[in-house]
């Protein structure tokens, strides 16, 4: 019944999300921000009100301004990427038609283009009708050669057969990849660049859309303000009120374990996330400086990916490949070392920041949590309930932990030697 009781506070939550997201949100902050709290007034310096004041000002001041802006920018500036891949693909694709015309190869920009758009039209004769290429032809003399010879030069006309109709499958699908690029690319600059300056019913229907996604981001941003006032004022009473929920018998046990999820929590929640704002920091730069489309974009995206260890180096081969298609590329950065190592350069400087400066100084060993854990809590939380399951996650992946070694693990190690007869940590005793 207990378990049934907590699915259904889970569940309800969930759907009332529009005010519990930004509940947990506020109540997280005020967790986050307490040592500052306590620091600033134990000094004298302002109140517990003016202290949660001031903080909500520098978060609107230093974060959100700054956050608007940059990502204005940065949609800008994936509006420009998209819409110079479409156009790019669009070009070699005209050429792969008309592959005759030498003018339309002349159109296109980059070497990269130009080599795939060469490797589609070499490949994409063989999937033209007629015989295969090194099919064996009837003629005069092929009755007298020997038996062997005969099946041989046959076995080698169907392997070459394969061969280009393997290449042919493999040119089919590389412009189906491309013209669906083609398509979704134009869509997406289409969609950001233009509907908001459409005419009609479709630039009214932009116009109230935006309004409704600004209000409720608005909304959610003053229900959290709200929340986070009163939590950060009343952390004492927050605290009284769960201290009730603390069992009398084995208080001194249970506030250890309290004492451990506290570290646990907050040292992966604070760490982790500072580690992650600054790798986006140092990433939106670093790419910007090798050249790269889109670093607004693609920096930040890439410093959120390291709240999970070396997940990041799954977007070098990507990044490798931008640079790549780019068209407007000029002097070394055209070359082939630069396309190749800038963006592995990146990553291990990136790497070593955070395994050796960053992580020891920001986070330390307090976490209790492993990388298959955060792994898993994550991607079952964000699959499960979106935001809202993302921010409760890690947390209650850690408490889950430390209740299971304190409790359950000693039992079941009891029972596996033959001490207890049940193996759940539950006694009438």
């Amino acid at each position: 019944m207990l378990i049934a009781l907590v699915v259904v506070v889970v569940w309800l939550g969930y759907q009332v999300r529009l005010v519990t997201v930004p509940l947990l949100l506020a109540l997280l902050l005020a967790y986050l921000f307490e040592p500052l709290v306590r620091a600033v007034t134990k000094r004298g310096w302002f109140s517990r009100k003016g202290t949660a004041v001031g903080i909500i000002a520098a978060v609107v001041l230093a974060v959100l301004v700054p956050l608007t802006v940059g990502l204005g920018f940065a949609v800008v500036q994936t509006v420009g990427f998209a819409s110079t891949l479409s156009r790019d693909i669009r070009v070699v694709l005209n050429s792969v038609d008309a592959p005759d015309d030498p003018g339309l190869r002349q159109k296109i920009k980059g070497e990269a283009w130009r080599d795939i758009r060469d490797w589609l039209v070499e490949h994409r004769q063989a999937a033209k009708p007629g015989a295969p290429a090194g099919e064996a032809q009837p003629g005069a003399g092929e009755g007298t050669k020997p038996a062997g010879e005969a099946a041989a030069t046959a076995e080698a006309g169907h392997a070459a057969a394969a061969t280009d109709h393997g290449e042919a499958s493999s040119a089919t699908l590389m412009k189906s990849i491309m013209t669906w690029t083609e398509q979704n690319a134009s869509g997406i600059a289409s969609t950001l660049g233009k509907r908001a300056v459409g005419g009609g019913a479709q630039a009214v229907a932009a116009v109230i859309t935006t309004f409704l996604s600004v209000g409720a981001f608005v909304f959610s941003l003053l229900l959290t303000m709200f929340f986070f006032f009163f939590f950060s004022t009343g952390w004492g009473r927050v605290l009284a009120w769960a201290e009730k929920f603390i069992p009398e018998a084995g208080r001194y046990r249970w506030m250890r374990i309290i004492k451990r999820m506290d570290r646990a929590i907050a040292g992966f929640v604070r760490g982790r996330l500072t580690i992650c704002a600054i790798e986006g920091v140092f990433m939106t730069g670093a790419f910007w400086f090798i050249g790269l489309p889109a670093p607004l974009l693609l920096g930040p995206l890439v410093g959120a990916m390291f709240l999970v260890p070396f997940v990041p180096a799954l977007m070098v081969p990507v990044n490798i490949l931008l640079l790549w298609l780019q068209s407007d590329a000029a002097g070394f950065r055209a070359e082939w070392w630069w396309i190749v190592f800038a963006p592995v350069g990146c990553h291990i400087c990136g790497q070593i920041l955070d395994d050796y400066i960053l992580t020891p100084r920001i986070q330390g060993d307090n976490t209790d949590l492993e990388m298959p854990t955060i792994l898993f809590a994550s991607l079952a939380g964000g699959a499960l309930a979106g935001v809202y399951g993302l921010l409760l996650a890690i947390p209650v992946a850690a408490c889950l932990k430390i209740l299971a070694t304190e409790f359950l693990w000693p039992r079941v190690e009891k029972w596996v030697k033959g001490e207890v007869k049940d193996p759940l940590p539950i006694a009438r005793e």
